[in-house]
């Protein structure tokens, strides 16, 4: 192996030698020569600035017959490549995806070893993260029957790579949209890791929960409300994340305007989870976005009922009530003591 480098360093001339080992991967030399030459294909995918698509796609279609050969032993190097090569536009994900993994890679991730699942994720995620025909494609294949038990998983890394995922199809389609909501087990899952998780975990979950409140239909966001939503994204309302919190604020503002628009207590939802409160220090917020949107909920869902002011509410003095009214800063009390005097009358 060693050979193949020995007199030339430029990483790009090394390509083709590897891909004419991979060609031989029905007999190859010996095993171990096979796993050196797909882990040292996977790190030059891998690389920065990524290789171009021209240069590593002649290699994708033996790495997707490995993956459908009896060589476990290499999967996770596959894997990787697969997901180094996929990740960017669609023309990426597309060159990966025609070669026929899709199946394969879904089946991988019931494995037992977390070397192989964790790739796999990523790869499938790529995917998801394309355009809505690739991301129906996977979901056809029955990507969502396959990742519940992956919330669960004892490896912080899957759970996150799978919220990761659901995030991308969540961000889809209303149909695909639907096809994650209608899953019931997954989504109890995902609030459940919202409210619970480790924070790289649960931020990945809290972007499924905000891409279905604020893509999806009404009858999603209800659905996302029935099933304690509402109480896990108020949880999160106090994080210091910039950007998970503006997501946060924007779902709220979306499940508000929803229950509003449904004659539905929605409001009173947020309050009982203390969720006003924590709005309401927002106002106090050093960034200027934050305090924007947190100003507009409040004004928005929070505000005095029409027809009330809270500044003629009486306020009880000795056994007479007196009603304030502002003036500069200052209230001004209406009763006998600031009556004006009577003028007299000119005959």
């Amino acid at each position: 192996m060693l050979s193949i480098f020995a007199h030339d360093r430029n990483p790009i001339n090394h390509f083709p030698p590897l891909i004419d080992r991979l060609k031989n991967i029905a007999t190859p030399a010996n095993d171990g020569l096979l796993n050196n030459v797909v882990w040292a294909l996977s790190n030059f995918c891998r690389g920065k600035p990524q290789p171009k698509l021209a240069l590593v796609e002649p290699a994708i279609p033996y790495l997707a017959q490995l993956l459908s050969s009896d060589k476990t032993g290499v999967f996770p190097d596959v894997c990787w490549a697969l997901s180094y090569i996929s990740d960017g536009d669609d023309s990426r994900i597309t060159a990966v995806m025609n070669t026929g993994v899709t199946g394969k890679l879904i089946e991988n991730l019931s494995h037992n070893d977390a070397s192989i699942v964790t790739p796999t994720l990523r790869t499938l995620g790529n995917f998801v993260s394309g355009s809505e025909a690739q991301t129906q494609a996977v979901v056809n294949f029955g990507i969502l029957d396959n990742v519940q038990k992956l919330l669960h998983h004892p490896k912080k890394n899957i759970r996150k790579e799978t919220c990761w995922l659901l995030s991308n199809i969540a961000a889809g389609s209303r149909d695909q949209i639907s096809a994650v909501v209608c899953q019931a087990q997954i989504m109890k899952a995902i609030i459940g890791l919202v409210e619970k998780a480790e924070w790289d975990v649960r931020k990945e979950a809290t972007w499924v929960i905000s891409n279905i409140a604020t893509g999806g239909l009404a009858s999603h966001v209800h659905d996302l409300v029935e099933l304690g939503a509402i109480s896990a994204l108020c949880s999160v309302i106090d994080v210091a994340d910039i950007k998970i919190l503006m997501i946060v604020l924007e779902a709220i503002e979306c499940i508000l305007r929803v229950g509003k628009n449904s004659e539905r207590d929605y409001v009173g939802y947020v309050d009982e989870c203390d969720g006003l409160d924590k709005i309401e220090n927002l106002q106090e917020h050093e960034n200027d976005k934050i305090y924007k949107k947190s100003v507009d909920i409040i004004e928005t869902f929070f505000g005095v009922e029409e027809g009330e002011d809270e500044n003629l509410v009486p306020a009880i003095n000795g056994d007479t009530y007196e009603f304030g009214l502002p003036v500069n800063n200052k209230t001004m009390v209406v009763g006998e003591t600031q009556q004006q005097p009577l003028q007299p009358f000119n005959f």
